[in-house]
């Protein structure tokens, strides 16, 4: 008796419906347990002969089966144990009347999943494939969230390659790797780039057989990626065309490319055109740095925004603006400006404070505000106001109020060590000391420990020989921990330093400059925590040792 075609294959993956293979020899029996069954839309595959059974379990594989044990004269305990051998999920449920329960416990303990004395009831038919729907329900769900999770590091190990392509090797060696990736999580056979340029789109990196055009135009691409099995992906100013697609994949796909347009639009400008005449509009700037604090968080990095004026460029430096810049910034780096707005902000991804710093040095002009995620701020809108009010609070350094960058070292000195210094740059203010020695040498030493505890640092000083602040800052960077960069400029010899301390401490956190002379077993110093006037000392120190160095 068969109710169902033992040789035609399992119907298509269903996860809500079973199949139920029923095997006894009574015909009332079948009736009642398939009418209850199938009243819920499952299948059922009825049988009334061993042989049958076992032809049936191969092609129809059910999720449950009842089977009578007795059937066969104790062949049905067999049964038993060949339908679990050849369909391992399947639940079995022995049939037996009270007589043979014996058999029915025993067929248990070979796996069976219960028992149903005869003569059975629909109701309960219809417990036993609730509760196997159920089980099979929850395995479904924990096998989809296993492969949702194996999806979600997979395109997290895709997207990390991805990112470190791009750092290696710029926008070419980032397409390339992302059109192997479209491939690789696709299934596809082939993944073509396009990058818009107008309204030419030109081929930016392709990856396997593919007959697409060089060049095209978006329109004449749509059309062409129209015909199966060609799926369309597009991201801002990016077009891939992947063909030959698994089904269920082009998610995937799409967020690969919106991750490579995002990446693309940090580095800025692009290969091949003039970076120095790039700038992004503020709004786009705004959004490429919430993107940055989004992507630094998640993988646990830093990166720096500076704020300037342009006007202040000008005149320190000569010549177009555009030409100071590009000689300046990294590819990596982003331009913010508004058209006709003296403001220009730079947007350094990866950086640090200490790498922010030589760019501010780099550029050479007045006021720089920089702030560092996320030591500094913690979110796109507070960075943009924490490096303005910097840059702002810079207008009132005590470099630009006393004209010290244009002053030799013993006149910075001397000026900062006159009541002439006094200049009121709120935190940034400069302090005058006048100490004994070891006082002098605790308060540098003390400096240099603090700096060191806030992480990576830099520690510029004028080297002599005997005890000064130099012997204090050497004492203090060989104490246990993370060794700072130190740089010892040699000014034993040079006249024009003759008796004067200076040192720079640059760290995550700010910068602390600190200057004066040496007076038997006294200091007279100067300190302050302004950027700007470390600039001045490490540039000053630097030439004098130049100096020397070519006598």
């Amino acid at each position: 008796m068969l109710t169902a075609d033992a040789s035609a294959p399992a119907p298509a993956h269903d996860e809500e419906s079973l199949r139920a293979l029923l095997v006894a020899s009574d015909a009332e029996v079948l009736r009642t347990l398939d009418q209850a069954i199938a009243s819920t839309g499952d299948r059922t595959l009825a049988v009334m002969d061993l042989a049958e059974a076992v032809v049936a379990a191969q092609g129809f594989r059910p999720h449950v089966a009842f089977v009578d044990v007795t059937l066969g004269g104790g062949s049905g305990l067999a049964l038993v144990h060949h339908l679990q051998a050849v369909q391992q999920e399947i639940a079995v449920y022995a049939l037996a009347p009270p007589e043979r329960v014996a058999e029915a416990l025993e067929a248990v303990s070979l796996g069976a999943a219960g028992l149903l004395l005869l003569p059975t009831s629909g109701d309960a038919a219809l417990r036993v494939t609730g509760e196997v729907r159920t089980r099979r329900t929850q395995i479904l769900r924990v096998i989809a969230l296993e492969e949702e999770l194996h999806a979600a590091r997979r395109a997290g190990a895709t997207m990390q390659s991805l990112a470190l392509e791009h750092g290696r090797g710029g926008p070419q060696a980032l397409l390339a790797a992302a059109a192997k990736a479209l491939v690789d999580v696709t299934g596809a056979h082939a993944a073509s780039i396009y990058a818009e340029d107008g309204e030419v789109l030109d081929r930016a990196s392709g990856h396997g057989p593919s007959t697409l055009p060089q060049r095209t135009t978006r329109q004449e691409l749509g059309e062409l990626a129209s015909d199966a099995p060609r799926e369309l992906v597009a991201h801002e100013r990016l077009r891939a065309v992947i063909e030959g697609a698994a089904p269920g994949r082009i998610a995937l796909a799409a967020e690969a490319i919106a991750f490579v347009s995002q990446l693309l639009a940090l580095r800025s400008p692009r290969d091949g055109e003039d970076r120095g005449a790039r700038f992004e509009p503020r709004a786009r700037f705004e959004q490429l740095v919430a993107r940055e604090v989004e992507r630094s968080r998640r993988h646990r990095r830093q990166f720096s925004v500076a704020s300037l004026r342009a006007s202040e460029i000008a005149p320190s430096r000569g010549g177009r603006l555009e030409d100071v810049l590009r000689s300046v910034i990294r590819d990596g780096d982003v331009l913010g400006r508004e058209p006709g707005d003296d403001e220009i902000l730079i947007m350094l991804p990866d950086t640090g404070a200490l790498g922010a710093q030589l760019c501010r040095r780099r550029l050479g002009v007045g006021p720089v505000g920089i702030a560092t995620f996320p030591n500094d701020a913690k979110t796109a809108e507070s960075i943009l106001v924490a490096s303005r009010t910097r840059r702002d609070a810079g207008l009132c350094s005590v470099v630009r109020a006393l004209g010290l960058d244009v002053m030799g070292l013993k006149d910075v000195v001397a000026m900062l060590l006159d009541e002439r210094g006094d200049v009121d740059a709120g935190v940034a203010s400069p302090r005058r000391l006048d100490l004994p020695m070891p006082a002098a040498l605790s308060l540098v030493q003390h400096a240099c420990h603090e700096t060191r505890r806030a992480g990576a640092c830099s520690i510029v000083v004028a080297s002599r020989s005997g005890v000064g602040l130099a012997s204090a800052v050497r004492e203090a960077a060989a104490a246990p921990g993370e060794r700072p960069h130190l740089v010892e400029i040699d000014v034993e010899r040079v006249a024009a330093a003759e008796g004067i301390e200076a040192v720079v401490v640059a760290a995550e956190h700010g910068t602390w400059a600190c200057c004066g002379v040496g007076d038997g077993d006294r200091m007279r110093l100067a300190h302050a925590a302004d950027p700007m006037l470390g600039d001045v000392l490490v540039q000053r120190l630097t030439e004098l040792a130049s100096q020397d160095g070519a006598r």
